[in-house]
């Protein structure tokens, strides 16, 4: 499968510690996979060290996490007052109700009715064909990668760098299609290395990244100085 080889493909050339991680929203019956109890946010973790697992409406334990598989919808009513006070007066993410609008304002589309599973699986073993790669990285890997990825357009990606750990990796390079990159946010932080970052590449992007290898210095190009050494 050509997304088995992607993964040997960028684990060599980047030295990755970690496993690159196919996401998959599917119908498709996926009872065999271990379904623990678990947050989107370990289970992602969880296949970058070698694993496979699912995530359901029934094993997903954080609210949160339910909402960016797409698993329930977002609160509202008492829930949705429930869900401010938390962020406002416990987890302290916002200063008041104004910050938690403007914070909201810029939130993404959830993806809905996409899947009653979601698999996370190493990439390089991943029997379903992801929708969502997902590196946990250091900067300069993925410093490489986002040179990859626009080396053919020089479009630059619309990073969406706030809200849950989730949002971030999930649902929104689901939903828009976009490459995001995510410092993963404070409330989760700890279940990474200091200098890991998390870089979600949309599988029809993937392609193009390794395509590009060979033709850029951020794959195996040698730097050149075309006219330089003369003086012109």
């Amino acid at each position: 499968m050509i997304w088995q080889t992607y993964a040997k493909t960028l684990t060599d050339l980047l030295k990755l510690e970690r496993k690159p991680v196919g996401v998959t929203f599917t119908y498709e019956d996926v009872s065999e996979i271990p379904a623990p109890s678990c947050r989107p946010c370990t289970a992602w973790l969880e296949a970058a060290q070698g694993k496979t697992l699912r995530l359901a409406a029934e094993n997903t334990n954080c609210p949160g996490g339910k909402i960016y598989l797409g698993f329930s919808p977002y609160p509202t009513g008492k829930q949705y007052l429930a869900l401010k006070k938390f962020l406002i007066e416990g987890e302290k993410l916002c200063e008041n109700l104004a910050v938690w609008q403007r914070f909201r304002s810029y939130g993404v589309d959830l993806p809905h009715d996409l899947a009653d599973n979601v698999v996370f699986a190493p990439l390089e073993t991943a029997r379903l064909k992801p929708q969502l790669v997902v590196f946990l990285a250091n900067p300069e890997q993925i410093s490489r990668l986002m040179a990859l990825s626009i080396y053919g357009d020089g479009l630059p990606p619309r990073l969406h760098m706030i809200g849950s750990a989730c949002q971030q990796v999930i649902a929104y390079p689901l939903v828009k299609g976009e490459l995001n990159v995510s410092l993963m946010d404070p409330t989760v932080r700890h279940l990474y290395k200091p200098e890991e970052m998390a870089l979600t590449v949309p599988y029809h992007k993937m392609a193009g990244i390794v395509e590009n290898i060979p033709h850029s210095t951020s794959g195996t190009a040698k730097m050149e100085r075309p006219g330089w050494d003369s003086g012109a």
